[in-house]
């Protein structure tokens, strides 16, 4: 059997999120024990995953990026991070998880990285390397960093959604 192996963020983000999802389907039995992550030194206790909180992540990872690309793409800084993360688990986050919720996120999580896919089809190497917009303060070494940032981004998959993406969901890997 031959594997393709695919670098186009613009193929990576919507395969991701598939298998997200299929993965996700397999959720409808889960008993209500939060699944946690091996320890890391941010969070030495591990992260608590539930299957709402597995599907909020992708959700934020998708946004976040978005927002940054586009911050970027205008020459503007972008909004500072002060989300929590993998190391809150909201009250909802501990909600049965139906197949109307696996429904609710298929619409949702489809549209995010068809969305993320269809801008980064959009942006060329003209666009990554373009100054900001008169009126913008932006030293050379703060465009320089956007730029490097923008490319990591839009270009290097290994760095971005997809990562994430499986990041968050590896604890909730097993049919539960």
């Amino acid at each position: 059997m031959t594997t393709t192996v695919r670098s186009d963020p613009t193929e990576l983000i919507p395969d991701a999120v598939e298998r997200c999802l299929d993965l996700a389907g397999t959720w409808f039995a889960w008993d209500g024990r939060p699944r946690v992550s091996e320890p890391t030194e941010d969070i030495p206790g591990g992260t608590v995953f539930t299957p709402h909180k597995a599907i909020r992540r992708i959700a934020d990872h998708l946004v976040d990026h978005l927002a940054q690309i586009e911050a970027l793409l205008a020459g503007a800084e972008t909004i500072p991070d002060t989300w929590h993360g993998r190391t809150v688990t909201v009250v909802a986050d501990w909600a049965p998880f139906t197949e109307a919720d696996l429904n609710e996120a298929r619409n949702r999580l489809r549209r995010l990285g068809r969305v993320y896919a269809l801008r980064l089809r959009g942006v060329d190497a003209e666009a990554l390397d373009a100054p900001p917009r008169p009126g913008v303060d932006d030293p050379p070494d703060h465009r320089a960093r956007r730029r490097r940032h923008l490319k990591r981004l839009a270009h290097h998959p290994d760095h971005g959604i997809p990562k994430a993406i499986r990041s968050d969901v590896r604890v909730m890997r097993e049919p539960l």
